[in-house]
């Protein structure tokens, strides 16, 4: 093992070196004191709750994810996705401009150069728009964490963090009372602190997502910190948009949606209220659907014959190489690229999200605890059906008469779809579906605190101090 990170022949398929170890211990350390400075300064009894766990689980999820990708599967995007980061690091003070052109060229003849350079160097992303923007996230990171893998990983994988723990910020401000079951959904979930580590796609998305969720909350309900707010929900919709734009698809009719139920419940008079909900949810249903009409007029690749089209070729790819390398690869059967065909396929898409792989698919050790957690949510999710004796009207009546539940459930079912539909391997879409993890849970946690308490009574939109 080489004392410093390097990039050169002789490096085969390492992430880790010396450095590693001896930079990183003490990084983790002092990242350590500070977080419990943080946390003594905030004085909040759920940071001292659940914070410093949270952390220390995706300080374990960035080291063991990081070994998985050098010794058990020696490659891998993230090795990468850091290969690319070190190599335009390189070019940082000797070629600045070629750095540039990395980022922010265009088609340009020199843009084109640059590439083909680096390109001959390591396989890159940087083609991709997606794999751009995260290896530029990877580029400002590397030079604080003098240019290690493990404290890249971490520090990426923190933000991730603190994208779940903004959801979770929101959720116990609304139920207080739901504090632990809320805590497990938005941070402990195994395959968000294992998978949401590490120099990827995914551990982005998911922070910034967090971070757009929040936002939202304190710019229509709470009135707070307007401009800061609307900034970070412009920061955030661009990363996500940037790196996986289905997310911003899935998210914009649920957030819409779930803006204008919110509203309606601070009307005071009932009949109005009666009258006004059924009406605030079409109208959110219908800006929703502007938002998507909208991006899809803009950027043409994301009309529906074009996301078909993308995702045959996609689906075809995954399970061929999938079969080449003996990978765990899933099919939803002869799949119609038309509206309706994709409407009969919905409901297995959907089953495969949440649900699979199913114990006896997991023919891989590290498919074995996706396979626990799919068995874990479908009990809870049968659970819920039985224990309450729920028919098709009890449980969409449940769903539609609160709009945290209501939001939770359609960002998860579109949601669950779309990386159902596309991934056809269950390695990927262990990772593809994480920001959809923490709504499905707290979706069932609501569910399942509705019907305990026998009621459906809503709660107000005054947060509880």
């Amino acid at each position: 093992m080489k004392w410093f990170t390097t990039l050169d022949s002789s490096w085969g398929q390492d992430l880790f070196f010396l450095n590693d170890i001896y930079l990183g211990i003490p990084f983790i350390i002092l990242a350590h004191f500070i977080l419990k400075r943080y946390i003594a300064k905030s004085n909040s009894p759920i940071h001292q709750k659940y914070l410093m766990t949270a952390w220390y689980l995706r300080v374990f999820g960035a080291i063991m994810s990081g070994m998985m990708y050098q010794y058990y599967y020696h490659g891998g995007d993230a090795m990468m996705y850091f290969k690319t980061v070190l190599k335009v690091q390189s070019l940082t003070f000797s070629h600045p401009k070629d750095v540039w052109f990395t980022f922010f060229g265009s088609d340009s003849e020199h843009y084109k150069g640059v590439m083909w350079t680096i390109y001959q160097e390591v396989n890159t992303f940087l083609t991709e728009e997606g794999g751009r923007t995260v290896i530029f996230f990877g580029y400002v990171l590397s030079f604080f964490a003098f240019k290690t893998y493990i404290i890249i990983s971490i520090m990426v994988s923190t933000f991730a963090l603190y994208g779940c723990w903004q959801i979770f910020k929101v959720f116990y401000e609304l139920y207080p009372h739901l504090e632990k079951q809320l805590a497990w959904a938005c941070l402990f979930v195994p395959s968000v602190f294992f998978w949401g580590t590490g120099l990827m796609k995914d551990p982005i998305c998911l922070g910034a997502l967090g971070i757009l969720h929040h936002s939202s909350y304190e710019i229509f309900h709470k009135r707070k910190n307007i401009i800061r707010n609307i900034l970070l929900v412009i920061i955030s919709i661009y990363l996500i948009m940037t790196i996986k734009v289905y997310i911003i698809l899935a998210y914009a009719p649920a957030i819409a949606i779930w803006l204008f139920a919110r509203y309606s419940i601070n009307i005071k008079n009932k009949l109005v209220k009666v009258v006004a909900f059924p009406l605030l949810l079409i109208i959110g249903g219908a800006m929703g659907t502007l938002i998507l009409s909208q991006m899809a007029s803009v950027a043409n690749r994301y009309s529906f014959e074009n996301v078909m089209r993308t995702a045959k070729d996609s689906q075809n790819w995954l399970v061929y190489s999938s079969q080449q390398q003996g990978g765990s690869y899933y099919t939803l059967g002869d799949i119609e690229y038309s509206a309706l065909g994709i409407l009969k396929i919905f409901p297995k898409a959907v089953n495969v999200s949440l649900f699979r792989p199913y114990i006896w698919e997991a023919l891989k050790p590290t498919l074995f605890v996706a396979a626990i957690e799919a068995v874990i949510t479908l009990y809870l999710t049968i659970f819920l059906l039985f224990k309450f004796r729920l028919n098709i009207f009890k449980f969409f009546g449940r769903v539609v008469a609160n709009p945290d539940i209501l939001f939770c459930f359609i960002f998860s079912i579109i949601f669950a779809f779309a990386v159902g539909f596309t991934s056809f391997n269950f390695g990927a879409l262990s990772r593809y579906k994480l920001p959809m993890v923490p709504y499905y849970f707290i979706f069932l946690v609501l569910m399942y605190d509705g019907f305990s308490k026998k009621t459906a009574k809503i709660i107000t939109d005054t947060p509880n101090k």
